[in-house]
């Protein structure tokens, strides 16, 4: 349905066997099999999803750095954008290469410059403000980002069309509050999906009509303390 770039996932999938069973095992297969079964089989996902990817200790998962790209529409200051702001900063620090685009004058956008982050700003006068979607399209497409995560109910509109316009592989939509939602398409036919920062919020999300299966919840990390 809509373009997506080379892999950014690839699973080593090794699950220790016994070695007396492995070794039976063998000598009951065709030779033209044992090739086949002796080597790690890896699993290629050909586009970025979040479906349940469970990390076991037998699985190896390998990240390429990705691109990606926030948006807020919000000028003020609080536990939304201080977790964005964090957050950005921590992806930086695991390789990753992170952008923002908000509204001019807004204080995540001053924090985020003050660290050192590219900080693109346009008006978001409204939902249907098409310059806007034009100018984030416009960075999407320059940037060649793999993610657009959105996180306030105006620049959610506006980035997402304007992703879904660029050919964006993948398309988060956080929602850090469990207020009454505006606009659902901004939950489910926009975004790819859902990131809850809780359960309550999870769960008002479904009870809202946002499917279940499209939220993954990530809590607020905190730093270790060091020792």
């Amino acid at each position: 349905m809509f373009a997506v770039r080379p892999t950014l996932y690839q699973t080593d999938v090794r699950t220790p066997r016994p070695a007396g069973s492995q070794a039976r095992k063998k000598r009951d297969q065709p030779c033209g099999q044992r090739s086949a079964e002796s080597a790690p089989e890896i699993q290629t996902f050909g586009s970025i999803h979040l479906d349940t990817i469970k990390i076991h200790s037998e699985f190896a998962i390998v990240m390429k750095p990705l691109r990606i790209l926030h948006s807020e529409s919000s000028n003020g200051w609080g536990g939304q954008e201080h977790r964005t702001f964090k957050e950005m900063l921590a992806l930086r620090e695991r390789g990753h290469t992170l952008e923002l685009i908000c509204v001019p004058g807004a204080r995540l956008g001053e924090r985020l410059g003050a660290e050192g982050f590219t900080v693109h700003t346009t008006h978001m006068r409204s939902g249907a403000d098409v310059s806007a979607v034009a100018q984030m399209r416009r960075v999407l497409k320059q940037g060649r980002f793999d993610v657009l995560n959105t996180h306030s109910g105006r620049d959610s509109l506006l980035g997402g069309a304007a992703a879904r316009l660029a050919g964006t592989p993948l398309i988060v939509r956080t929602r850090h509050l469990a207020l009454a939602i505006t606009s659902r398409a901004t939950y489910t036919w926009l975004p790819h999906k859902v990131v809850a920062v809780s359960q309550s919020v999870m769960r008002y999300l479904v009870s809202a009509g946002v499917p279940e299966k499209d939220i993954v919840t990530i809590y607020t990390g905190i730093v270790k303390p060091q020792r």
